[in-house]
């Protein structure tokens, strides 16, 4: 056992712990790894430390904050109190009486507590990497292949996962449903292209990109970020709106954010799950299926969670035993779900489902939104 210096030992807290307070926007998550073991793969929005090994023999056996919150916004934000935990992991640390003085665990830990300015809570991760990236593989960043000229950025600047690449920006954009479309600025940037799939309408799901042709087509713009801060899901009921209304027209709405990755995918997720008043595993599986590079954020598939507890509320049809908190991060839950038939039916039809022997589910026909909650 390590000779333990600290004032108090942090809280342990499990990969499923985690993610249930990971919704809350007020935790900030530390990676205590080398950049290589960083850069190989990590767990969506932490946060590296900076500490190479002249730094770690500099310290006195204390890191500066500086060191261990690179991005000057977040640690703002830390110093500020917008953060009430701090949770920080290493590569599979189960207890940490065993992790030795001389570890980045142990002294991140040792760091925080010394810092007067900072009163939070103190979480390490049991388990590490290693146990959170095997029950939730979906929360976390990595490659998707050498050849794929994908790389992550050293170290993580706030608010981005990894480099964007051709992977994100090639190509068409791709239909979700007959009148929905997802695709990046690029594909957003293209009249031409636009014209030839018979687009009327756009969707643009950021704080940044440009409206390009707003005396050729409908524009309807959502301004938020993608970081773990943004409420994306005040938006569902407008953009689900604003899609029916241009369907309701026999037109066709792309829906783009930068890279087509995290927030244009979460608005066509919410509208999938609510148009065909399907659970948010077969909607994500459905948008994952026609554009396989998406990968919301954390928050952004916590607030679809939520949105998810709405339709189940909404729709007392839908069997609940379908639906698990968080469970979209975990694959075994797949194999429990009903499937879903992504079959249309003339529009404004009356939705009539139909439950098969082997317990796949047939919906016919069109939904009414849900109302705003109140």
């Amino acid at each position: 056992m390590a000779d333990l210096e600290i004032y108090d030992q942090p809280q342990s807290l499990t990969a499923t712990g985690l993610v249930k307070i990971w919704g809350c926007n007020d935790t900030i998550l530390v990676d205590c790894r080398p950049f290589i073991a960083y850069n190989e793969g990590h767990i969506r929005t932490s946060h590296n430390i900076n500490c190479p090994p002249i730094v770690k023999r500099r310290s006195g056996g204390s890191l500066p904050l500086a060191n261990v919150i690179t991005c000057a916004n977040s640690r703002e934000k830390l110093l500020a109190g917008d953060y009430k935990n701090v949770v920080i992991y290493d590569q599979n640390t189960d207890d940490f009486q065993n992790a030795t003085k001389d570890s980045n665990l142990y002294l991140v830990v040792k760091s925080l507590q010394e810092d007067a300015r900072l009163r939070n809570n103190v979480f390490y991760l049991t388990g590490g990497y290693d146990a959170f990236t095997c029950q939730y593989p979906q929360a976390c960043v990595k490659p998707s292949s050498p050849s794929s000229g994908s790389t992550l950025d050293s170290p993580r600047s706030c608010g981005k996962e990894f480099r964007l690449t051709d992977e994100f920006f090639r190509g068409e954009a791709v239909e979700i449903l007959p009148w929905l479309y997802l695709g990046s600025s690029v594909h957003a940037s293209q009249k031409s292209k636009l014209r030839a799939a018979g687009i009327t309408a756009l969707l643009n799901v950021s704080n940044s990109c440009q409206n390009h042709f707003p005396e050729s087509f409908l524009y309807k713009t959502i301004p938020v970020a993608d970081d773990s801060f943004s409420e994306i899901g005040k938006w569902f009921q407008d953009a689900i709106n604003f899609i029916d209304s241009v369907r309701s027209a026999s037109g066709k709405v792309l829906v783009h954010c930068h890279a087509g990755v995290s927030r244009s995918a979460t608005i066509c997720i919410a509208y999938v799950m609510q148009f065909k008043k399907c659970s948010l595993d077969e909607a994500y599986n459905h948008v994952k299926t026609r554009r396989n590079v998406i990968a919301p954020n954390l928050n952004f598939m916590s607030q679809l969670e939520e949105f998810n507890k709405q339709i189940v509320c909404s729709y007392p049809g839908l069997p609940s035993s379908t639906v698990s908190p968080l469970g979209f991060l975990n694959s075994s839950c797949a194999n429990h779900m009903p499937k879903f038939d992504f079959s249309f039916g003339d529009v404004g039809s009356p939705v009539s489902p139909v439950l098969t022997p082997d317990g796949h589910a047939h919906f016919f026909g069109t939904f009414q939104p849900l109302m705003s909650p109140s």
